[in-house]
């Protein structure tokens, strides 16, 4: 439960900090949640240490939206506190 939880969080928190469309939101969304499945698998001994070249693909995605969180963070810090996300993904605060 709190594994699936830690995934939708991010992935959720990272496609409404990111995302400029909705359908820029659903592709963070997918790719960060798929991401963080991948992640938990190695971490957690599930996986065999190879990946499939799918994955290779995904992980240059993901470095890339990392590049995109540092820049904003760099720029403004405070679109990373937990309260200014969780407004921002319910709509009360402006885009």
């Amino acid at each position: 439960m709190l594994k699936s939880y830690l995934s939708y969080k991010i992935a959720i928190r990272g496609a409404w900090s990111l995302g400029q469309t909705i359908v820029d939101r659903k592709e963070l969304f997918t790719t960060l949640r798929k991401a963080y499945q991948i992640r938990s698998s190695v971490a957690h001994g599930e996986s065999n240490g190879y990946l499939h070249p799918d994955d290779l693909l995904l992980s240059y995605r993901v470095e890339d939206i990392l590049r995109q969180c540092i820049r904003l963070w760099l720029h403004d810090t405070t679109q990373f506190k937990s309260e200014v996300i969780d407004l921002r993904c319910l709509g009360a605060l402006a885009e």
